[in-house]
């Protein structure tokens, strides 16, 4: 992302501080010019939240919309203008967002049905794009090949792990890996080791490895990995036929 996180914790500060000196000479909530689609009687403190979820929401700082700069005091931008293409996108994406709910409100038919809101963070998830880890890996494999690809992976794991930005589970990295094999079976691999290393509890990363090995007709290291993913996750229970079959296969050899 673009906008650090350092930055959008500031704005997010100042967005929420009452600094005296600083609210005495403007309080940059109360009486808002030029809204187009909040509320015109908003209140100052639902156009605080707002605004604040806004910055969290999208990984974006108040500069991103408004004219100003991430430098500059807050209590010197022009919040009226409508300069910044970013503001008239933001006013488009609240205006769907708004459809969207009312779309779905009106076709919920059964009383016992509950009905889930959505909102900014449902798709942005705090980046500005609301791009999928796999689409990000994607484009850096693309355009500069593997090495990159796993620098970006572990660049953004560092960033991000822990948040809800990015999936960085085993299996949407595994996924990804499977989406090599076609093409690039070596680098598959490299994405599927990456995958074991990255996450050696997770059965899902070991099942992942074991069929890029199967097909590789490397059978003795798709078993061992079998063998892994059916003792660390039940779910790969399914496996014990395949199991069965390969021990079966390396016996007659």
């Amino acid at each position: 992302m673009a906008i650090i996180r350092s930055s959008l914790a500031l704005c997010a500060m100042v967005l929420v501080s009452t600094h005296g000196h600083a609210q005495e000479r403007r309080d940059i909530f109360s009486d808002p010019q030029n809204l187009k689609v909040l509320p015109e009687d908003i209140s100052r403190a639902e156009l605080r939240a707002t605004m604040r979820s806004f910055a969290i929401d999208l990984g974006l700082t108040c500069a991103s919309c408004h004219v100003g700069e991430d430098d500059q005091s807050i209590f010197e931008y022009d919040f009226a203008a409508d300069d910044k293409a970013m503001k008239l996108i933001a006013r488009d994406m609240i205006s769907m967002v708004e459809d969207i709910n009312k779309t779905v409100r009106k076709s919920d038919r059964d009383e016992g049905h509950e009905f889930v809101t959505v909102n900014c963070v449902t798709c942005h998830r705090g980046q500005d794009k609301p791009r999928m880890i796999q689409d990000v890996l994607a484009e850096v494999y693309d355009d500069e090949g593997i090495e990159a690809t796993i620098s970006k992976y572990t660049e953004l794991r560092d960033q991000f792990y822990g948040g809800f930005t990015f999936d960085f589970s085993a299996d949407r990295l595994g996924l990804f890996a499977q989406s090599l094999a076609a093409t690039a079976s070596e680098d598959a691999m490299r994405v599927h080791n990456l995958n074991v290393e990255l996450n050696p509890h997770a059965g899902a990363a070991y099942s992942g490895r074991g069929q890029a090995s199967q097909r590789a007709g490397d059978l003795k290291s798709a078993l061992a990995d079998y063998k892994n993913a059916v003792a660390l996750d039940p779910n790969f229970a399914f496996l014990g036929q395949v199991i069965t079959s390969l021990e079966a296969q390396l016996a007659e050899d």
